[in-house]
């Protein structure tokens, strides 16, 4: 009988040793990069910000755009901000610590395989080589052996040499490599991944986006962003997100609320107690909607000026925007991303006025500039000027009457003010989809608001990345 040999039992490893184990698996490091491109292809094709345009929620948009059951399952899953969600972070560390053990843990193979010099130590070994070549010098060996290794040095070779026996007689042995360093490209490659990775990640901690609308002579103050690269912020914003991962709500602290306000409000009319101070202010000179003889958009053009705030609004400097050509100052970037009709403009108003009393005088329509100079009603003697123009009239707040920003004009409206002598006699809103209601009963005139012709708001992206 033949005894069986005792098989031995492999030893039961603890938690920890198969966590490392995993991460040393380049099986396992493929796998992960191969799931975080097809998330990053997901996010690439399903909407991650809300349209130009859009004033709903993204709840609404997902669950109008996909229906109810998969609009809900995709934002369960965070894939409307794929990039920001937990769980794609959780995927990038884990790829980082992978390739980072694999890489260190093969670091002593690798520098051994550079350092490495082989000789053939017999004559038997070398002839076994396909590539073996005898050549006869009538030179002594010292001196083959200087000529060889001043040859091999010459081609970039670094060479080492030994004594050795060869058939009982002394022999010297040349070991010769180039491009030993090349055994570095395989861990370089991994460790540049994960630089470009973490790098990415802290861009995307430092970088901000905001959509702003404006108008010709409008003017938006742009709040210093150095606050979002300072350790405090980031911290209260990384705990903000991770307690958001597990439903608790925590209270957000003012750098953290003047950010949401940054992000969220009209740069033109930010808080005064906002406690960011202004880096810039930028003007809108003029803004150009080039269209082709189909309607079109051919080119939007919009003439900004930049304004120092710390110096009294002392302008620096003038820039046309174009959509290939940002306007960068102090590592903002202005893009031309959108334009808009009307939404607080016009170019010209038309009226007409006709005279209430019993004169008999003919109606006379005029083509008035909104804040230009007044234009004479006929031979009266009386003028007419228009003050304001709001293309989507709204009263706000505290009866503050305001114009909504973007979006196509929802109530025409001219604040209309007559004089006579140099006298101001008449002063009224007068409202284009509402002819007759206005306060002008037992007024010099009845004015009605024609047409109008549109001005345009420029849609500008603000980031401070490209």
């Amino acid at each position: 009988m033949t005894e069986k040999k005792a098989q031995k039992i492999p030893e039961k490893k603890s938690p920890t040793d198969l966590f490392w184990d995993l991460m040393n698996s380049m099986q396992f490091a493929v796998t992960l990069l191969i799931i975080l491109t097809l998330v990053s292809l997901i996010g690439v094709l399903l909407p991650q910000f809300a349209p130009n345009g859009f004033r709903g929620t993204m709840e609404e948009l997902y669950i109008s755009k996909y229906g109810f059951v998969l609009g809900k399952l995709l934002l369960i899953a965070g894939l409307d901000h794929v990039f920001s969600v937990w769980w794609y972070y959780l995927l990038l560390l884990m790829l980082c610590l992978s390739i980072s053990v694999c890489s260190l843990r093969r670091l002593g193979a690798t520098i051994a395989r550079i350092r490495r010099v082989s000789y053939f130590a017999s004559e038997q070994k070398f002839r076994q080589q396909k590539n073996n070549r005898s050549v006869k010098l009538a030179e002594s060996a010292q001196q083959a052996v200087s000529r060889l290794r001043t040859l091999l040095e010459g081609k970039g070779y670094k060479v080492s040499a030994r004594q050795g026996e060869q058939e009982g007689e002394e022999a010297t042995l040349l070991y010769a490599r180039r491009g030993a360093i090349s055994h570095l490209g395989p861990l370089l490659t991994h460790i540049s991944i994960v630089l470009i990775i973490v790098g990415a990640a802290i861009s995307y901690m430092l970088s901000f986006q905001h959509f702003q609308w404006m108008g010709a002579g409008e003017v938006i103050e742009v709040p210093d962003l150095g606050y979002m690269a300072s350790p405090s912020f980031q911290t209260s914003l990384i705990a903000r997100r991770v307690a958001a991962v597990f439903g608790v709500e925590t209270e957000d602290t003012p750098l953290l609320q003047a950010d949401r306000v940054i992000r969220n409000r009209d740069w033109r009319r930010l808080p005064e107690d906002l406690h960011v101070n202004a880096m810039m202010k930028v003007r809108l000179e003029k803004f150009e909607a080039n269209f082709t003889p189909q309607g079109k958009p051919k080119a939007y053009l919009s003439t900004v000026t930049v304004l120092d705030p710390r110096n009294g609004d002392k302008e620096l400097f003038a820039h046309l925007i174009k959509v290939n050509d940002p306007l960068v100052h102090k590592g903002v970037y202005f893009y031309q991303s959108s334009y808009s009709p009307g939404g607080g403009g016009a170019q010209s108003v038309t009226l007409r006025a006709a005279a209430n009393d019993s004169s008999g005088a003919a109606p006379v329509t005029v083509t008035v500039r909104p804040g230009g100079p007044a234009v004479e009603l006929g031979g009266s003697g009386d003028s007419l000027r228009v003050e304001k123009f709001a293309g989507s009239f709204q009263i706000g707040k505290g009866g503050n009457i305001g114009n909504s920003a973007g979006g196509e004009d929802t109530n025409p409206a001219a604040w209309v003010v007559i004089t006579r002598a140099g006298q101001e006699i008449a002063r009224n809103w007068i409202f284009k989809n509402f002819p007759d209601f206005s306060h002008q009963a037992g007024g010099p005139y009845n004015v009605t608001l024609l047409d109008y012709e549109k001005s345009y708001l420029t849609g500008l992206s603000i980031r401070t990345h490209r």
